[in-house]
């Protein structure tokens, strides 16, 4: 988790770059499991809580388009399946 943050990074899509934290992730990386790589990984964790680099949610966009002989288009909020209910008005054409 923690790489994507890590300055010289492929998976670090912020662009955030941080001396500090850049060394943390690099002591961790050679560390075993064990309290000392957990209180590194600690004060790494609070360096992001701190700068912030991310902010962690989903914005989701839905554009619909519809002709007048599209009958019975109305997208449920919840129902993927809304395709089943919409017909195309030949006579319309």
């Amino acid at each position: 988790m923690l790489s994507v943050a890590y300055g010289k990074g492929d998976s670090n899509f912020s662009g955030f770059r941080l001396q500090r934290f850049d060394e943390l992730y690099e002591q961790v990386m050679g560390m075993p499991d064990g309290p000392a790589r957990n209180k590194v990984l600690q004060d790494a964790s609070l360096l992001l809580v701190a700068y912030v680099p991310f902010d962690v949610g989903v914005h989701r966009t839905r554009l619909d388009l519809s002709r007048r002989s599209v009958v019975g288009f109305r997208r449920p909020p919840f129902a993927l399946d809304w395709w089943q209910y919409v017909d195309v008005d030949t006579a319309e054409r």
